[in-house]
Parts: structure tokens; C-alpha cells; sequence
């Protein structure tokens, strides 16, 4: 029914490791990306009872009768994910990479170690009142910014929020979200999942429901929140209605006022926001903020004081010289590329220099031409001429002549660094043609010969099968053919070396 443990996916990029859960949608595995050396979380499309998996591959069908409708869901599922990658809070699962393989369709997604909200509560009880609210504070943040995208998560529920290694709450598991338009009708196909306590009572209707709105993520919200505060899970919806909801004394009545308005409210009356629920909760141990802080000295007894300060402020602002801001980064990028082309060696230095300051911002442009500086190729015209500025080039020390190759070891590995450096950037667009050139230039490292190493083969394949992703990606029609000659001629070098 799964992926075997081992099994490589993603056109080899990602190993699975294990099964870490399964739904009625799908499945999702722990893998690891070998290229980045790091753990990932992997979704996979898979709708129990309908879809199979071929016993001799891994290959995902499904009923004859569903084929068309599996299609559409698994279309969905792409265009989801890609939705939700798009999103960026803190607090919301970051998604690397959507691709389709064995039939069916898979999103990537950061691994996050520690226990959910879920296991944190069956583990230590119920949580204090404070801590709970920050938790669900949290969530709120995250389920903002999907609402502002118009999309809904329709599974909020504590098993689905993890908490960082920096204690922070992270929503996870979009598997059955869904985009709606501006009149609240779903535009996504998919199913609908319905997690028992934490769906609110037309959840349970027969069929998709029919209108979509931030409701029915409010109140999976307020029945997670009586969750952390009880540590028992909500009962059914429909016996909420029927027969209310039991509290420990420990909890604070504004609790149980704002998470009763929620459960125990129609859906007309429920509160129509995240925000709008937030509202009715103290929000204690946060601080207050600026706004209130400034609000509240231009209204209280202080307020006469308040406002001399500020015209005495304002005057002051008159007489002080604003200084200039500073330039952007792509600015003094373009300033220190200028220098670093120059063949004045002290200029070329000084450029140097402010590349070098820039690259350890990690400014994706930066750490590309340093990348090209530490290592010489005999195509890259402009980075020798910056070798024989800046004196990078190797010295043969028996015949004291000036040799481009072997490269010198030292510079060797500054450039390598630098270019492993460039593939863990975020998979923006304007990163992808960086990505894909640093991938084939790791692949030349690989293959390197010297008295000290033999080439690599193994290693140059798959940085070259990674570049060969993100050129496509970029669209580098340029790139693209030197990185499939790249594979045809190390996979015969492999296939050679199997054969003897």
C-alpha cells in the first residue's frame, strides 16, 4: 500500500525513511534529500479504497470507473500545494518542491522533529491558560494568512500543528484544503475530510458542502483550544448542540464564553474571522503592543504631556539632516562587480572584498560571482581575468611556470562551499538559473582527477540530474545541453566500471 522504506522518488532526489501517517487522501512519509543533506516530510496523493499500488512498482492506479475523477483530485492536489507554497508565515508549513511521479502527484514539505500539540497534551495534560492562548495565537497568525489567499485548511485539530524546536506552533498537513472564490464557493475539486470533534456540524452534511468561509476553520479553531485547556477532545457537533460542553474549573470563564459562542453558536452567529474570535480572548503575556501603548498616553491622564512631547519632537525633526539610506544590495553588488572586472589590481581587490561582504549576506548574485572567482573554468573568460588581478591562479612549484589546471586545492573548496551555499537558497525564480548553474558546476567538481582523488561518478550524476531540475525549471536553454552531454558521458563512465 505505501513506498518501501529506500525507495528514491522525485527522480531520485528524495529517499523515503519511513511512513508517518496516513489519511483517507493520503499518505505522508519522512524522506531525506541526499542533495541538501536534510530530513523532509513528503505528501503523497493517495485516496484509500480507490487508489492501488501496483505490486512490481510503485505505480499508483486506481478503479476504472474513478480514473477520470482521480485525475481531477490529483490536478487539485498540484495546484494546491503550489498555492500553499506561496505562502510565507512562520507558522505555516514551508513546501519545497510539488512534482508528479508514479502516476500520482507529491509535495515536499520541511520536517519539523518535535512532538504536535496533540502528543505534547496526551504526554503533560492540560495546558495553562497562557500557554494554551500563545499556541492558538499562533495558529490564528497562520490561518490569516491562508484566508487572506483565500484558501481553507478544513483540518485544524492539535494533531496537525507541531511545535518547532523553537517552541513555536506550525500548521501542517493542507490535505484536503481548499481555494475559494470571493462569494465563498469552493473552486478546489477535492474531498472533503472530516476529523471528528474538530469539524463543525454541516461538516458532517452528505457530500462536500456547498459554501465555503473562514467559519469552519474558527471552529476547529476554539475546539482545538478546548482541547489544550480540558485535554479531552471535543465530543461530536451534533452532541455539542444537544448537550453542551463540560469545563474543569480551572478554566477561566472568558474561555469558556468565547469557545461556547464558537461550539455552541449556528454558523450565522459563529464569529466570522480568526481575528474576530481572537477578539474575545485576553490576550495576557504578550505585551501590549506600540499602537496600544501610544493610543493609551493620547487618551489617558497623561495625554496633555503626550502631546507636548510630540510638537517638541516634531520640531526637533526639522533641524536634524536625514542621512541618506543606504544602497540596496543589488546596488552595491553592481558597484563591486564593476570593481572585480576591473584590471586594476587594487581595484579588483577592493571589489573583492565587497563581493566577499555580500555573499556572507547570502545575496544569491554575490555568492555566485564569488563562487566563479574561487574556481576557474577555461570557458569562464571574465573569472580568469579576475585570477590573474587578484594572483588566484595555481603555481606549478617545480617549474615555476603559471598553470589554470589543476586549480589551486585551497580555491577549489572555497568554490565548492560557495556553491553549496547557492543550492540551499529558497527555490525562488530568481534563484532557480543560480541553482541549476552551481549544480553543474558541482558536477565538474566531481568529476575532477588528480594524484590525490579519483572522479566521482556517482556523486557528478546526480548533482548533474539536480541541475538538469532546475535548469528546466529556469527555462536555461543554454545550460541544458551541456548538462545532458554531462550525463550521457558519466553514465557511460559508470556503466564502464560496472562492466569490468
Amino acid at each position: 500500500m505505501t513506498l518501501g522504506n529506500g525507495a528514491y522518488i522525485g527522480n531520485n532526489r528524495y529517499r523515503i525513511e519511513r511512513v508517518l501517517g496516513q489519511g483517507g487522501f493520503g499518505i505522508t512519509y519522512m524522506g531525506y534529500q541526499d542533495s541538501l543533506k536534510r530530513k523532509v516530510a513528503i505528501k503523497e496523493f493517495f485516496v484509500s479504497n480507490i487508489c492501488f499500488r501496483k505490486d512490481t512498482t510503485y505505480e499508483v492506479v486506481s478503479k476504472s470507473s474513478m480514473e477520470e475523477l482521480i485525475k481531477k483530485l490529483k490536478n487539485q492536489f498540484v495546484k494546491e500545494a503550489r498555492l500553499i507554497a506561496a505562502l510565507s508565515n512562520k507558522h505555516v508549513v514551508k513546501i519545497y518542491d510539488v512534482f508528479e511521479e508514479n502516476g500520482t502527484a507529491y509535495y515536499v514539505m520541511e520536517y519539523h522533529e518535535g512532538n504536535s500539540l496533540e502528543d505534547l497534551v496526551k504526554a503533560d495534560g492540560a495546558l495553562d491558560p497562557e500557554g494554551a492562548l500563545e499556541y492558538v495565537r499562533q495558529v490564528a497568525e497562520a490561518l490569516r494568512e491562508v484566508h487572506s489567499n483565500k484558501i481553507l485548511h478544513l483540518d485544524v485539530k492539535p494533531s496537525n500543528i507541531m511545535v518547532s524546536k523553537y517552541g513555536e506552533a506550525v500548521l501542517i498537513d493542507f490535505g484536503v484544503s481548499k481555494h475559494y472564490d470571493n462569494k465563498g464557493n469552493q473552486t478546489s475539486l477535492s474531498l472533503v475530510g472530516v476529523s471528528e470533534g474538530y469539524a463543525s456540524a454541516e461538516m458532517y452534511d452528505e457530500g462536500p458542502a456547498q459554501f465555503f468561509d473562514p467559519r469552519l476553520d474558527v471552529y476547529s479553531l476554539a475546539a482545538t483550544l478546548y482541547f489544550l485547556l480540558t485535554a479531552t477532545p471535543p465530543p461530536h457537533a451534533k452532541v455539542i448542540e444537544k448537550n453542551g460542553l463540560d469545563y474543569p474549573k480551572s478554566v477561566p470563564q472568558v474561555f469558556v464564553n468565547a469557545i461556547n459562542k464558537v461550539l455552541l453558536g449556528t454558523p450565522k452567529s459563529r464569529p466570522a474571522t480568526v481575528e474576530e474570535f481572537m477578539s474575545l480572548l485576553p490576550y495576557k503575556g504578550r505585551g501590549a503592543s506600540l499602537l496600544e501603548i501610544v493610543q493609551k498616553m493620547f487618551v489617558g491622564k497623561y495625554k496633555y504631556f503626550a502631546y507636548t512631547v510630540l510638537v517638541l519632537l516634531l520640531s526637533l525633526c526639522i533641524y536634524i539632516i536625514v542621512p541618506p539610506l543606504p544602497p540596496s544590495l543589488e546596488e552595491a553588488y553592481n558597484a563591486a562587480l564593476e570593481k572585480l572586472n576591473s584590471t586594476n589590481k587594487q581595484e579588483a581587490h577592493s571589489g573583492l572584498v565587497e563581493m566577499e561582504k555580500l555573499a556572507g549576506k547570502n545575496y544569491p548574485k554575490a555568492m555566485h560571482e564569488m563562487a566563479l572567482t574561487y574556481g576557474w573554468y577555461p570557458s569562464d573568460s571574465a573569472s580568469l581575468s579576475r585570477k590573474l588581478t587578484l594572483g588566484f591562479l595555481y603555481y606549478d612549484t617545480q617549474d615555476g611556470k603559471r598553470k589554470n589546471y589543476p586549480l589551486n586545492p585551497e580555491h577549489n573548496r572555497m568554490a565548492r562551499e560557495m556553491y553549496e551555499r547557492i543550492l540551499l537558497l529558497d527555490d525562488a525564480d530568481e534563484n532557480l538559473g543560480l541553482k541549476a548553474n552551481a549544480a553543474y558546476r558541482l558536477a565538474a567538481y566531481s568529476l575532477l582527477l588528480d594524484e590525490k582523488k579519483e572522479a566521482d561518478y556517482e556523486k557528478g550524476l546526480e548533482y548533474l540530474l539536480l541541475g538538469k531540475n532546475y535548469a528546466m525549471r529556469a527555462g536555461d536553454k543554454g545550460l541544458l545541453p551541456k548538462i545532458e552531454n554531462g550525463l550521457i558521458e558519466v553514465r557511460k563512465k559508470i556503466k564502464g566500471k560496472k562492466t569490468k
